[in-house]
């Protein structure tokens, strides 16, 4: 028997419904304790390293690309395409909430704690990375003249402000919230840094992923708003293409790792031709609420029935 089972009494408790929890709950805290990390880092880094590592992003794009990519995107005119590549980026917790409730939708218990799991261990992936890397978004680093000593005549600088010149009303509204509500804060040391791996590229490979394992067809059409999303993190310039790519890498290692434990879950199951997910644990209770909440409402009824009886024989 499960050591879990001895501890909570349980016949309906497996290993593998601990095994998940735990795993889900521990990466959380995990979590967490990076966070403390990477915010103790933000606010203590050295102004020049932030622009040191930023700058060397953007040549990294150069040396991949031969361009500037997010500032040559700002050459795209068309309301039209501006307005998709706007939507995509912002809605990728939509499409988030999307995948989650088709995969609930479909009964694919196995695939949604895949994606659950997939989601925390790119999390963990992540955070060294933003770490070791204390990198400011192309916007703030060209666009805030008082943010970091970045060199007036590099060739950077002065792509970035043609690019500047030409934004679109919609890509400068968000710049300007984003500098309102969340950008770094010089006067008080803190740099807003996470922008390597990109989370919006990462997520949206996940979600991508997901979507041809359920369905081509799904697949497909998640792959039109998953091109939109990749390419806007840039056009917003809140990430570098190198940003993106590495994305996408931390998302195919947290995709494979994951599958690759879950290959391995029937070794810690009570009954190892049965697949277990924590979410028959709530089906389970679920199903005994109903029964308790149909009893219960057939016990007052009969009540008021003899109740009622009662009355008229009394009459």
């Amino acid at each position: 028997m499960c050591r879990a089972q001895i501890l909570v009494g349980s016949n309906s408790c497996n290993c593998a419904h601990v095994a998940t929890l735990s795993f889900v709950f521990g990466s959380d805290q995990i979590f967490h304790v990076f966070m403390v990390l990477i915010v103790e880092q933000t606010e203590s880094v050295d102004p020049g390293r932030v622009a040191s590592v930023s700058t060397m992003l953007m040549g990294w794009d150069y040396a991949l690309f031969g361009s500037y990519v997010p500032f040559a995107l700002q050459a795209i005119q068309s309301d039209y395409v501006d307005s998709l590549l706007y939507v995509a980026y912002l809605g990728l917790g939509a499409m988030i909430s999307l995948i989650l409730l088709i995969l609930l939708v479909a009964g694919k218990q196995w695939l949604i704690r895949a994606f659950v799991l997939s989601y925390a261990a790119t999390f963990m992936l992540a955070v060294p990375v933003w770490y070791m890397f204390p990198a400011v978004t192309p916007y703030e680093l060209y666009g805030r003249e008082d943010l970091l000593p970045v060199s007036k005549e590099s060739a950077q600088y002065v792509v970035a402000q043609e690019g500047l010149a030409s934004i679109s009303e919609r890509v400068e509204y968000l710049q300007t919230t984003l500098t309102t509500e969340n950008a770094s804060r010089p006067e008080i040391g803190h740099y807003h840094v996470p922008t390597s791996p990109s989370m919006h590229v990462t997520w949206g490979t996940l979600i991508l992923l997901f979507a041809f394992m359920l369905s081509k067809l799904l697949g497909a059409v998640v792959s039109v708003w998953y091109m939109f999303n990749l390419v806007g993190s840039f056009y917003t310039l809140q990430h570098y293409v190198v940003d993106g790519i590495l994305g996408i890498v931390i998302a195919l290692v947290g995709f494979i790792t994951t599958r690759a434990l879950l290959k391995h879950e029937h070794k810690y199951l009570d009954v190892p031709d049965q697949r277990y997910s924590f979410l028959n644990v709530y089906a389970q209770e679920s199903k005994l609420l109903r029964m308790r909440l149909s009893v219960g409402v057939q016990g007052v009824l009969r009540v008021w029935g003899d109740v009622l009886k009662g009355g008229r024989r009394a009459q």
